[in-house]
């Protein structure tokens, strides 16, 4: 017969050989601490899904892909900086170097070229509204 309540085992009543130890965790160590550098919230909120409207219709896409779609569409509409940055984003995406080096190796002609296309390519989607 069983005199007192502590030596009873069974569910949620481990023995007392296996119980936590007083004053003693039992996550020493607790949990990590979130990683507030610059690189983990921009991975954070670029892999964040946001519901937007295209062509009339409600998508979700991950905010990355948003902000390249919209940096798109100001290309195609003719904006030469966002030209420059969707051109030199897309390289470097590719591993065909850094963009001051891509700068360097492409000459105007051939930068105009990509621009042109990257209109037409753009003119047929109508992009992010």
């Amino acid at each position: 017969m069983i005199d007192n309540d502590d030596d009873v085992v069974g569910y949620g009543k481990p023995p007392k050989a296996h119980q936590f130890k007083k004053g003693t965790s039992g996550n020493p160590k607790g949990r990590k601490k979130e990683d507030k550098t610059i690189r983990a919230i921009l991975q954070k909120i670029s892999a964040e899904k946001i519901t937007v409207k295209i062509q009339g219709e409600e998508r979700q896409m991950i905010s990355l892909e948003f902000v390249l779609r919209s940096l798109l569409k100001k290309a195609a509409n003719g904006d030469n900086r966002a030209t420059s940055k969707f051109i030199d984003l897309t390289l470097m995406a590719f591993g065909l170097g850094e963009p001051d080096d891509i700068k360097r190796d492409v000459s105007d002609e051939d930068r105009a070229l990509l621009a042109q296309a990257l209109r037409s390519m753009g003119a047929g989607t109508n992009g992010v509204e």
